[in-house]
């Protein structure tokens, strides 16, 4: 890693620092390495204290890149999820946002847990178990993970209800969790109740699982639907046609924001569907 990404990546640190309700210990853990090599990190001592390995780890937790930095536009949809995000955190309660793939609810999400002090930022596509969604969530707060699963849970939801002040977990991609998953996370809403937010975002399959489950009488979700908010909170219009016009205006502050004056705003959007994601596949290959 170039010398000036390594110097984007220790501010990083510092600012995240900064956002961490925990001790400098439980930030090492966090982050996946120890104590005195954090304490050299802070001090500005970069060279030669972790691994190249370790430094694009941190990159790529910090969302630092060594190629063009990208811009966050503030569009309509990462407005949207921040004000939700905020809300539920401020309250210490819970909610579920729903809404079409690609239009950037994760960007919103990433970008909330970094400048905000006690989120957790979870894809539950990597962590479709029980306990690899507790260790994910206990590593990100710090928790050494070499404990036994119901010492680990115990530990967990001690953290959330005592060690930091008003905690948010997001469950990106919450419908890829397992059925006894998803009842762990009711378990953990039920231990933490009003001292920590709990914040779900899915696509149209995390609307269809949860209503199938209740239609069907599995046990457990009525439960974790009511605890949720008992409704499915959406940013973006429910016709298509309105979705559309909703999004192209998102895509092309996207556009303005981050492309040259050499780009055609309107042939980019239209070739990218009107999609955010597409927009900023489409752009990362012309660059």
């Amino acid at each position: 890693m170039e010398q000036h990404s390594k110097e984007r990546v220790l501010a990083a640190l510092r600012e995240q620092r900064q956002l961490f309700g925990g001790s400098d210990k439980q930030y090492a853990v966090s982050l996946n390495i120890n104590p005195a090599q954090l304490s050299r990190l802070l001090k500005g001592d970069i060279e030669g204290v972790i691994s190249a390995q370790k430094w694009e780890h941190l990159a790529y937790t910090f969302g630092i890149s060594e190629s063009r930095p990208w811009k966050a536009a503030h569009t309509q949809v990462y407005e949207y999820v921040t004000q939700q995000l905020g809300a539920c955190q401020r309250n210490s309660l819970c909610a579920i946002l729903v809404d079409r793939a690609g239009i950037g609810k994760t960007f919103a999400a990433k970008i909330y847990k970094r400048t905000n002090r006690n989120v957790v930022y979870i894809d539950c596509s990597q962590c479709k178990t029980r306990r690899k969604l507790l260790r994910a969530i206990a590593r990100q707060l710090g928790i050494d993970v070499i404990k036994t699963y119901d010492e680990l849970y115990d530990a967990v939801v001690y953290a959330l209800n005592t060690a930091f002040e008003k905690p948010l977990v997001i469950l990106d991609e919450m419908g890829d969790l397992k059925r006894d998953t998803i009842l762990e996370v009711k378990a953990l809403w039920n231990a933490t109740q009003y001292r920590c937010a709990w914040f779900a975002i899915g696509a149209d399959g995390l609307r269809t699982r949860i209503d199938s489950a209740i239609k069907n009488g599995i046990v457990g979700f009525v439960e974790l639907f009511s605890r949720f908010g008992g409704q499915y909170n959406q940013a973006t219009p429910e016709e298509d046609v309105e979705a559309r016009s909703y999004l192209y205006k998102d895509c092309l502050q996207i556009v303005k924001l981050n492309a040259g004056p050499h780009v055609d705003a309107a042939k980019l959007i239209r070739a990218s569907q009107a999609n955010p994601r597409m927009v900023y596949d489409n752009m990362q290959q012309a660059v």
